[in-house]
């Protein structure tokens, strides 16, 4: 009986000791010529100060967690040749940089704040399942050819400023105190009558000499549902 509660006290320790380490975080700090690929079950963060490529032009990246951009940090995610996945959510904070280029699917939230140069995304085959968020940041913000499935949120980016173009949004787009570059696209429900409706194309467009105007475009087909553009 004593040896049998060993075993078995043994094997617990040892499934604990898995699950533990199954919940520590990936430490990414590589270059691009040896970027992270491939399937990780963690978390990835990028440590203060720290530079992190995920994705490469032979291997895309299945990240089952979270990605995480600390103060200082620089994150480019390529995914022009093979797509790469976040299956939860993408925050950098007071970061150097933070990019998702090409067919980079985020299955949560994309935030971006007080970072330093360029950040966003640049499509196509830019999928967020949430909220894009891109605020207080002295670099430029660009979100362009993407989908986002909740809202998009510009606020107070300065020097560069803005640039907000020809995405799929299926929540709201608020733009507020930014420098604004290209245009805004969306599409706006704008009347039902019993299973039909009206769609129209929208967008606003920044002219230095002219200001904000908003112009309605021909409607694509195939015709999708989109809500309304605050701004």
């Amino acid at each position: 009986m004593k040896s049998l509660a060993l075993v078995l006290t043994f094997a617990v320790a040892v499934l604990l000791g898995d699950a533990s380490a199954a919940r520590a975080d990936v430490n990414c700090n590589n270059t691009p010529l040896k970027p992270l690929v491939g399937i990780i079950n963690d978390n990835v963060t990028v440590q203060n100060n720290a530079s992190c490529t995920i994705g490469s032009a032979y291997e895309g990246a299945y990240i089952n967690g979270n990605v995480q951009v600390r103060q200082g940090g620089s994150l480019i995610i390529r995914a022009r040749q093979y797509p790469s996945t976040i299956t939860g959510n993408v925050r950098a904070n007071q970061c150097n940089f933070a990019l998702l280029e090409g067919a980079v699917t985020v299955g949560g939230n994309v935030q971006i704040r007080q970072c330093l140069k360029e950040s966003g995304f640049d499509g196509p085959g830019i999928k967020i399942g949430g909220n894009f968020q891109c605020q207080n940041n002295s670099g430029a913000c660009d979100a362009t050819i993407g989908v986002v499935g909740g809202n998009v949120q510009i606020h107070n980016n300065t020097g560069a400023g803005a640039n907000v173009s020809l995405n799929e949004i299926h929540g709201n787009l608020q733009c507020q105190n930014d420098t604004l570059h290209g245009e805004i696209v969306g599409r706006k429900r704008s009347a039902t009558s019993g299973s039909s409706s009206t769609t129209r194309m929208l967008a606003l467009r920044a002219d230095s000499a002219k200001g904000i105007t908003l112009t309605t475009l021909p409607l694509p087909s195939p015709s999708r549902e989109y809500a309304a553009i605050e701004w």
